[in-house]
């Protein structure tokens, strides 16, 4: 009996021992996304040739996301569908959704060492303010734009509800209104020229707004605020897609456009991680580390939200590119990347990190550059450990320790801060290679730590939070 039990104790020491390293076990894998090919009218590169640069930079997995609608439209009233002026560029619609995915299933099979996850940029709105006849017409909104990832079908992207998408038209009652004038005009008796107009201008009003279909949101509506987005974002979560707020700092103004004296204008907007909700993430790089992933920013207030149960889903910082071609705007295929943290390197593992926020970030600004390597992370309490996107339940004080290096294995100086309940809680500088240590007791019963690390010529790392729990 005695034997017994300590064969038992020995196993259930063994199986503890398994679980506790199953963090150890999971693999590292590059991840780049926001790429435009020629799927779009500012890509240079064909979306084969971007692979081929991905295998170059040896980049584990790629998420092109090509713009899905470039078409602008301005009508003047009362006939805005008649005259107008249309301005429409490629795109994944205009070129064909069905070729987009085809294309990104062909280089699927013929390079399978590559994840390649489809995906798209959006702009679900914009509208217009001003008017062409007194020389102050501007379209706004025009860049305000949301990476769609992961939709697995044709028919998900088409049905998208973005503006001037047919597909997205919805049957509108209110259309029907010129059958009121019919009626009326075959009510009128004794009077036939009159009756005549009435039928003929009703008739001529119903085909006009045939097929009876109309848009969610029109841009000649006023600003109707995160409501169109908030719809994007809530049709993809029905599709179980990933949807980022891309470039939530970026300032865009054009004046003219291409027709008419037209200007665009999109203001940053990072304010719109509190003001939108259950979107997967953000673009933390290239432009939302200031207002939006500063300690305290927009991030941090959301997450302290998402700590307080006033939402449903925490956010995960991202690191884009908005990749045209290698040296356009200074930009390349491996300055900015997303480290996942993944079993086995597969589609649906990628995507899985990317929605659970298991993965860190990388940026650096030059393409030969080091890059900051994260290894051996462990944040534990008492005996239970978990790693980036997850929740820790802990008792009494928490350690974190991991150990920083470089690329090239160069000593290299480091900053690394410890947030925590959107303050900076700690801050320890050395230089690479570093093991990291830190114990803190955290300052709340439900409260998140993230990290954030700089080190030389630019170089940042930034991690996805840990959520602390002592319920």
């Amino acid at each position: 009996m005695k034997n017994f039990k300590i064969i038992f104790f020995c196993i259930l020491a063994l199986l503890l021992l398994s679980v506790s390293n199953l963090l150890h076990a999971y693999k590292q894998v590059s991840c780049v996304t926001h790429i435009h090919s020629t799927f779009s009218d500012s890509g240079k590169l064909s979306l084969e040739q971007i692979i081929k640069k991905a295998k170059d930079y040896h980049v584990d997995v790629v998420i092109p996301t090509d713009h899905d609608l470039e078409k602008i439209e301005y009508g003047l009233w009362p006939f805005r569908k008649i005259i107008k002026k249309t301005v429409e560029k490629n795109s994944v619609f205009l070129i064909g959704t069905d070729k987009y995915l085809a294309e990104i299933k062909r280089l699927q099979e013929k390079y399978p060492e590559i994840i390649i996850i489809p995906g798209v940029e959006s702009s679900a709105y914009h509208y217009w303010t001003g008017s062409p006849f007194t020389k102050n017409l501007v379209l706004r909104g025009w860049h305000k734009h949301m990476t769609i990832i992961g939709l697995d079908t044709a028919e998900k992207y088409k049905k998208l509800p973005i503006i001037n998408n047919p597909s997205a038209r919805e049957f509108d009652p209110l259309l029907l209104w010129p059958v009121l004038l019919l009626l009326l005009g075959l009510l009128i008796s004794g009077r036939p020229k009159v009756k005549f107009c009435f039928i003929a201008i009703s008739l001529l009003l119903l085909i006009y707004n045939f097929p009876f279909k109309n848009y969610p949101f029109n841009a000649y509506s006023t600003n109707l605020g995160e409501l169109p987005y908030q719809n994007l974002i809530n049709y993809v979560n029905t599709q179980n897609g990933l949807v980022f707020w891309a470039h939530p700092e970026a300032r865009n103004w054009k004046e003219p456009y291409s027709f008419w004296p037209v200007s665009l204008q999109s203001s940053p907007y990072p304010e719109i991680l509190l003001t939108t909700r259950d979107f997967t993430g953000f673009a933390y790089f290239w432009e939302g580390a200031n207002m939006a992933g500063n300690a305290g920013g927009y991030w941090d207030q959301a997450l302290i939200e998402y700590c307080e149960n006033k939402r449903k889903k925490p956010e995960w910082a991202i690191g884009e590119l908005d990749y045209i071609n290698d040296g356009v705007q200074n930009n390349y295929l491996n300055l900015n990347k997303n480290i996942l943290l993944v079993d086995k390197l597969t589609k649906e593992n990628a995507l899985d990190a990317l929605r659970k926020g298991r993965f860190y970030v990388t940026s650096k600004y030059k393409p030969n550059g080091f890059e900051p390597v994260l290894t051996n992370f462990t944040i534990k309490s008492a005996e239970t450990r978990v790693t980036f996107g997850e929740s820790l339940h802990y008792r009494g004080k928490v350690k974190i320790f991991f150990t920083i290096s470089t690329s090239d294995n160069s000593h290299r100086k480091l900053k690394t801060r410890f947030i925590e309940d959107g303050k900076i809680i700690n801050t320890i500088t050395k230089e690479s290679p570093a093991n990291i240590e830190f114990e803190f007791q955290p300052v709340k019963n439900h409260t998140y730590c993230r990290i954030e690390i700089d080190m030389e010529n630019s170089t940042k790392l930034v991690t996805n939070p840990i959520f602390l729990y002592n319920d």
